[in-house]
């Protein structure tokens, strides 16, 4: 975001206050994003119980006995009652029929066969995994033993990624802080029924987040999740 674009949107702001005399109220409604936060939560409840799992991309996915997706898996199958309570107080009243809550639907946005992001996510990783180890057994195999080497190396520098921001590069889990990925950011500021586009005429672009100040209303959207 450019000096004037910033500007632009602190001068809305700042107007916002001065008028309505209390801070903006927020509106996260766009389903994406809610339902990472909803997995996070889920993430969090079943790390509670198994500390082991946390930490690194080894600790998860390839844990030895039964991996972390499995068990996570089996964790959200018997549905833990107390973490239900905790999402469903949690996320908007206006979208608890749009995620399933009282249903466990959403679990099937991460183990759903054909676009599970948890599994699509496992998948990707192993099979990575499984090709390197395949050429690192090739060059050990022509006693080619520096580039078995290298492989190596990188195999584990892939397990000993921190789990964390492997989860939010994977479209898991939100990106907490600061972005570990340039985030493109487009404004549009509506005021009095009439837009300024900062930065694009595309209105098509997915909302992340409305800001509400009286009859003015701004809304970023992350091209991410076009």
């Amino acid at each position: 975001m450019s000096k004037d674009e910033t500007w632009s949107l602190l001068q809305v702001l700042l107007e916002g206050f001065r008028k309505y005399g209390r801070p903006p109220s927020f509106e996260l409604s766009n389903s994406k994003i809610i339902k990472r936060h909803i997995f996070a939560t889920a993430l969090s409840f079943f790390w509670k119980d198994n500390s082991d799992y946390f930490g690194s991309v080894e600790d998860f996915f390839f844990h030895e006995g039964v991996t972390g997706p499995d068990l996570f898996m089996n964790y959200l199958s018997s549905k833990p009652g107390d973490l239900k309570d905790y999402i469903v107080d949690a996320v908007p009243s206006a979208m608890h029929e749009v995620l399933k809550l009282n249903t466990w639907g959403w679990v099937g946005d991460l183990y759903n066969q054909d676009n599970g992001v948890m599994l699509i996510a496992n998948k990707q990783l192993t099979s990575d995994i499984s090709q390197l180890e395949k050429v690192k057994d090739n060059y050990v195999f022509l006693q080619k033993f520096r580039r078995a080497d290298v492989i190596k190396r990188n195999i584990s520098t892939i397990k000993k990624r921190y789990l964390i921001n492997f989860l939010s590069q994977n479209n898991i889990i939100p990106k907490y802080g600061f972005p570990v990925e340039l985030i493109i950011l487009h404004l549009i500021i509506e005021l009095q029924n009439k837009s300024e586009i900062l930065q694009t005429s595309n209105l098509s672009l997915p909302v992340l987040l409305t800001i509400i100040l009286g009859n003015i209303k701004v809304y970023i959207m992350d091209l991410n999740l076009m």
